[in-house]
């Protein structure tokens, strides 16, 4: 019998229909021309990706250059924006202490602090490490939503990529074409400090709980989960807000799972331990640093809330109806993600497919944490809306409402196995990147050089005031908020302001208590307070309320369209002249001050004397900061004077101890003696005590010696 020479047609074998469901979705290969695979530069050359990267560095640095030639830049350059490179100057080159320092509610740790502090490594320069911080800032934001489109296994992954890129691309270069716009919404991309490096943390938190609800392999998923664990930890010591808009939508999203028959695997119980490391991250901000309670900035109760919800409801429909590009866009993306959840909820009663767990855990976290931004604004009563009745404030707490969007409008193409296949639709964002890099580069050549590079920048308060440093012997002043941080900062002549309130006592916000007690060349005296700057609109300092402290004899000068007073007897020098600091009487506990080192706000000091002559001298006060600081103990302090007054022998009051804290003594200087001698114990190791007279503006005053002598108690260096 003759053998068939005849072929076989190969019998298909049946594939179950999950696993064509996987294959249906695996993304081919984007950048093949050819059925070998191309080398590393060739794949590089033909991804668009790498042109995005080129055009989002272009524009960076046309942002950059084109800072530099507005002169004036409070939008970007302010007290706010400043401080975390101040915090990093303080601790590591003044060398001051962390535990002197109030933060506010949301210190922004990370990545804020620590990217500009990175930045400021590199260069030094307080403005050039807030700008490079704030543009490495979006760079991770940026990365973050490419570890999304990852972590979501998209079919064309890289076209939602890139469109993300190039949407990152065009926002930098219409901020760098329109930065004069004042407090506008993009510029807040590229500075610290303005509540996106939570957004950061959001979108990188959410990536990594995606990679963990899709991981089986062990030692991949223990390196996602510590990184979870950390960003989590991060994120909520930066900005309680985090368990807002990342926490709560994340648990509601693991418990639909449940609720939908998936296992209950442990990617999703190492999601749910981000609560653990959250309460973690708040218990350290709380109980180690001096951080402000949220209580400071919020109402609760009927009337606060009836409050915000009218103004918040007001500013959004106002918004709508004038057609705001971004609240037409957080509209659109709240209702569009919460439809895609429901469907892929009700989907997954009949039918659950591949990778479905992974998408609706992220349409539940974008719109959980859209609407959630929002209901806590109303529901905590935040200051901006119950105290300031503003709802464009309230917007910068709002950003995964209005700029997650932003950036993740591409996931829309990322879904489309059309785009990911379609040679045209390559070629097209091909183009679109290099023209991107190409249109970023021109830009970039045509903005001209600056002729003060951004690193000098100093706004005219600064420069005027650095004018008349050397002129007066300028060191120490006070003034408001806005203006201290910045004149400290950007000064060229060293000049180091510290902001007060209105009774000219510290206004410890987001700032070091130390500053007020030890002079920077020298921790063991209190800085010398020479000028005060008015009017910074927030604080509001008036002449009046510096001449209840400093005195009458001040001098008006103008700095920045705004008025500053000198008191030249103030100075340094002045100081050294009249107080030469305390003698320490050899063999002896014993330190002596002239009288010329009180600091006063009335009276006058000649020869180490000072002296307060009623009418000539209003009632005032006298302040001695006892330098160095003392150990526990008792102590006698004497002051040698002479007085006279008609009717009442009480010429002055005098306080010995933590002023406006605690009083170790108090008593009265008499006009029928010429020294007083006053005993105290200091229940406190290491503190500075103060010694205060009041004079009530009758009579006179003339005080020659000041003699602190311990008694007893633990020995300690003065």
């Amino acid at each position: 019998m003759k053998k068939s020479t005849r072929r076989k047609r190969p019998i298909a074998k049946s594939v179950p229909s999950a696993l064509a469901s996987v294959q249906d979705e695996r993304a081919p290969q984007y950048a093949e021309l050819s059925s070998q695979r191309p080398a590393a530069w060739n794949r590089l050359v033909c991804d668009p990706r790498t042109y995005c990267w080129l055009a989002l560095i272009l524009s960076l640095a046309c942002l950059y250059q084109r800072l530099a030639l507005i002169g004036n830049a409070p939008a970007w350059i302010n007290s706010d924006t400043l401080w975390p490179v101040d915090l990093i100057i303080d601790l590591f080159v003044d060398h001051y202490h962390l535990h002197g320092w109030q933060f506010s509610i949301a210190p922004c740790w990370s990545p804020d602090v620590v990217l500009v502090g990175l930045a400021y490594d590199a260069t030094r320069n307080a403005v050039a490490a807030t700008i490079l911080g704030g543009f490495l800032q979006f760079l991770l934001l940026v990365a973050g939503v490419g570890l999304c489109w990852r972590a979501l296994r998209l079919m064309a992954h890289v076209a939602a990529e890139t469109l993300t890129l190039l949407t990152a691309v065009w926002v930098t270069l219409y901020t760098a074409l329109h930065i004069n716009a004042g407090y506008g919404a993009y510029h807040q991309f590229f500075l610290p400090q303005t509540h996106i490096g939570n957004l950061v943390n959001v979108v990188w938190a959410l990536g990594l709980a995606l990679l963990l609800l899709d991981c089986e392999e062990p030692r991949r998923r223990r390196a996602f989960g510590w990184a979870y664990a950390a960003v989590c930890l991060t994120a909520t010591m930066s900005n309680v807000l985090f368990a807002v808009h990342f926490l709560f939508p994340v648990t509601v999203a693991v418990g639909l799972l449940w609720a939908t028959g998936r296992p209950r695997s442990l990617g999703m119980w190492l999601v749910l331990a981000g609560w653990p490391a959250a309460i973690l991250g708040f218990a350290a901000n709380k109980f180690l640093l001096n951080a402000t309670d949220v209580s400071a900035q919020s109402a609760l109760g009927w009337r606060p809330f009836r409050s915000a919800v009218g103004i918040f409801g007001r500013g959004l429909m106002t918004q709508l109806s004038a057609g705001d590009f971004l609240h037409l866009l957080a509209v659109a993306w709240l209702a569009g993600c919460a439809v895609l959840a429901f469907v892929l909820l009700v989907r997954s009663r009949k039918c659950w497919q591949p990778h479905d767990s992974l998408r609706m855990t992220f349409f539940v976290v974008a719109s959980g944490a859209s609407a959630a931004s929002a209901a806590a604004m109303i529901l905590g009563g935040t200051a901006t809306l119950t105290a300031y009745h503003s709802y464009g404030l309230t917007m910068r707490y709002l950003h995964p409402m209005f700029f997650l969007p932003l950036f993740a409008w591409p996931i829309a193409a990322g879904f489309s196995r059309w785009i990911a296949r379609e040679r045209a639709v390559r070629l097209t964002l091909l183009t679109g990147a290099a023209a991107s890099a190409m249109v970023s580069g021109v830009l970039l050549a045509l903005t001209e050089m600056p002729t003060i590079p951004l690193h000098e920048y100093a706004p005219p308060l600064v420069r005027d005031l650095d004018s008349y440093a050397r002129l007066y012997g300028l060191k120490y002043g006070v003034a408001g908020y806005w203006q201290a941080r910045l004149i400290t900062l950007l000064s060229k002549t060293g000049l180091r302001v510290y902001q007060v309130d209105r009774n000219l006592r510290p206004h410890h916000w987001v700032s070091n208590i130390e500053w007020y007690s030890e002079a920077l060349e020298d921790r063991d005296r209190p800085p010398v307070f020479s000028f005060a700057v008015l009017h910074d609109g927030f604080i509001n300092l008036e002449e009046g309320d510096v001449a209840a402290v400093f005195g009458d004899e001040g001098k008006e000068l103008a700095v920045g369209g705004v008025p500053a007073l000198v008191y030249s007897q103030r100075t340094q020098a002045a100081r050294a002249q009249n107080c030469g600091g305390p003698e320490r009487k050899e063999g002896s506990d014993t330190l002596e001050f002239a009288g010329g080192c009180l600091e006063a706000s009335t009276g006058r000091i000649s020869h180490g004397v000072w002296a307060a002559h009623a009418p000539q001298d209003t009632a005032g006060f006298a302040v001695l900061q006892l330098a160095p600081r003392l150990g526990r103990g008792r102590y006698t302090l004497e002051i040698e004077y002479s007085a006279s007054a008609d009717g009442d022998p009480n010429i002055a009051a005098i306080d010995i101890g933590y002023l406006d804290q605690e009083l170790l003594y108090s008593g009265s200087l008499r006009a029928d003696s010429s020294r007083l001698r006053a005993q105290f114990s200091v229940p406190h190791e290491d503190r500075r005590l103060g010694v205060r007279l009041f004079f009530p503006g009758f009579g006179a005053l003339d005080v020659r010696r000041i003699i602190l002598r311990r008694d007893s108690g633990i020995s300690s260096q003065w």
